[in-house]
């Protein structure tokens, strides 16, 4: 049994898979930039995205 797809409906399967990408590349480009910005601004490490603490990671500077 073969089943085909009309071009709308790989349209749309693309057009999500692209917004999937961006989404995956928006999070990793603000997780690497997260520490920087947080250091750079004297901010508090509990705002720094992901973080599941309040407290600084020992590998950051103090």
């Amino acid at each position: 049994m073969s089943t085909t797809f009309s071009p709308r409906a790989w349209a749309i399967f693309l057009l999500v898979v692209a917004a999937d990408v961006l989404d995956l590349l928006s999070t990793t480009v603000t997780n690497v930039a997260a520490p920087t910005v947080v250091r750079d601004l004297g901010a508090s490490w509990s705002l720094a995205p992901g973080s599941a603490r309040a407290t600084r990671p020992r590998w950051a500077p103090s």
